[in-house]
């Protein structure tokens, strides 16, 4: 095992050497190095990001040496951004960074193109109206950007990009025993089993995948053809597996019985992923199509031809009660036929490409290959760019729902916003004044003005209840308090979620997280 390796032996577990080389190839800025923004860097460079950049032209003061790790006593007074490039690059000498002591606000004013040489851009505490900007600089280059809001015990962030598009999504299992219709490779292979003239070692080796087969073909002679369907069914099944045990404990046997509900299930492509075939992505491929649609017309084609209405074959079995040559054999059997699907849709491949007057191998046949393997799990994410989750209305039922749970957390998204307004109006953030009380009334006026205009009916008398004016209280209270232990935590959220968007891999949310710290509770919201 080499030194990078052992030293990213932990993680390359979690998303293999492909996920780890997306990673290093990843290029993040972020704008404003506060405590929340350094903690989110610190959770990316650990793991070996690409390079990372700061855009910050504030200078450190006495409230970040409070309540950032990544700063000291000499960094008071000096440009924030650098002091922070400075620590968290001894993090991991591996990973590059950049130190930029300019006004956020100003760079997305003036010099927009300068965020599109990022991979993924974070936010921290940016005012909503340089968001909105950014949020559509983003958009209109196709870069992912997490936007953040660290106040007091609350924590806030919202993802966004136009597309996500996700192969290695993570399942529980990749398993297809394909036992309801089993391919001729697999009888093939089952038919050279005698349960009865077998000796005791050789009966207790059967594959439970064989002994399935053999009673599920006993079970549709005697049942017109047709698999067990009930529970009752399914138990008598059970029932009739138990028959064939010669002792009083066969593994394999106890092995077929535990996977009797697989066994039952019909093999079918999932609604989820028919909707992405029926996409119009899918449907109308270009030279200029992801990959990964280019493989889904592929895998389409494949399914209305050779698949017979199925997907590509995973090929992926599980471990079991078998001696070394049989469990082999039926490893080789299922490998051969997912490998054979493999080709079979390389061609149809071809034939896509030849058609786009793109080269044959402009598509990596690991691409293909991960593709067809984890093809019943394949995710797209499709996500609201920030101006539309606020002038538009097409949530509000969501949003209403979701406000009259008494326990939910969307008050202080709608609270957020409405500091957003309150910040707007009064030139500074609700409860930085001298008197932190007063400024809760106006807070509750501007968060019934946010849900007016997202069209909830009725917002003066949601605002108006007692829960939702202490929470004004406390997010006045918090004034633009930042704390170490809120940013930390959001800082290990967001950096999950920015890892997934980076590798492609597992499921990011979409697309907004709320936390309160002060009942250690976190919640997601599609707005």
């Amino acid at each position: 095992m080499d030194l990078k390796t052992r030293k990213y032996d932990r993680q390359l577990r979690l998303w293999a050497a492909n996920g780890q080389a997306a990673l290093e190839q990843a290029k993040v800025c972020l704008v404003n190095g506060t405590a929340t923004g350094t903690e989110t860097l610190k959770n990316l460079i650990l793991p070996g990001i690409g390079s990372f950049t700061v855009l910050d032209d504030q200078t450190v003061t006495e409230a970040d040496l409070g309540n950032n790790f990544f700063f000291d006593t000499e960094s008071l007074g000096t440009p924030r951004a650098k002091a922070a490039v400075d620590l968290l690059r001894e993090l991991n000498a591996e990973v590059g960074s950049q130190t930029v002591v300019e006004s956020p606000t100003r760079t997305i004013d003036d010099n927009p193109s300068f965020f599109h040489k990022f991979n993924l851009i974070i936010t921290t505490n940016l005012s909503e109206d340089y968001e909105r900007k950014l949020s559509k600089i983003c958009w209109e280059s196709d870069i992912p950007i997490i936007f953040i809001r660290s106040i007091g015990y609350l924590g806030y962030f919202r993802v966004q990009m136009p597309e996500v598009t996700l192969v290695e999504t993570h399942p529980d299992s990749l398993i297809d025993f394909r036992l309801d219709r089993p391919f001729p490779q697999l009888l093939e292979y089952a038919s050279q089993f005698d349960f009865e003239t077998s000796d005791s070692m050789e009966h207790g080796n059967i594959p439970f995948v064989v002994i399935l087969l053999r009673y599920m073909d006993l079970w549709k002679k005697s049942h017109g053809g047709g698999i067990p369907k009930t529970y009752a069914e399914k138990q008598e099944f059970k029932k009739l597996i138990r028959s064939g045990v010669r002792f009083q404990e066969e593994e394999n046997f106890e092995e077929a019985e535990s996977n009797v509900m697989k066994a039952c299930t019909l093999t079918k492509i999932p609604r989820e992923i028919e909707q992405i075939f029926q996409d119009e992505k899918c449907q109308n491929v270009t030279s200029e199509s992801p990959n990964f649609w280019l493989i889904c017309r592929a895998v389409r084609d494949f399914i209305e031809e050779e698949g017979n209405g199925l997907l590509p074959l995973s090929g992926t079995l599980p471990d079991m009660k078998s001696d070394t040559k049989g469990y082999v054999q039926l490893q080789n059997v299922y490998r051969q036929k997912a490998q054979q699907d493999i080709a079979a849709v390389r061609a149809h491949l071809e034939n896509v490409l030849r058609h786009l007057e793109l080269p044959p191998d402009s598509v990596p046949h690991v691409e293909l290959e991960s593709f067809c393997k984890h093809a019943a799990y394949i995710k797209v994410i499709r996500y609201r760019t920030l101006d539309e989750e606020i002038e538009t209305n097409v949530k509000a039922d969501y949003i209403s729902q979701h406000l009259q749970d008494e326990e939910g957390l969307l008050p202080y998204y709608v609270l957020i916003r409405g500091a957003d307004q309150f910040q707007r109006t009064e030139a500074r953030w609700p409860g930085t004044g001298n008197t932190w009380e007063n400024d809760a009334p106006v807070l509750c006026q501007r968060a019934t003005e946010v849900l007016t205009r997202m069209g909830v009916k009725e917002a003066s008398a949601i605002v108006g209840t007692e829960r939702f004016q202490n929470l004004a209280l406390e997010i006045c209270r918090y004034g633009e308090c930042e704390l170490h232990n809120t940013a930390g935590l959001l800082g290990g959220l967001v950096a999950q979620e920015a890892i997934k968007l980076v590798t492609k891999q597992y499921i990011p949310v979409n697309n907004t997280v709320i936390f309160d710290g002060t009942r250690a509770m976190s919640a997601s919201f599609e707005l």
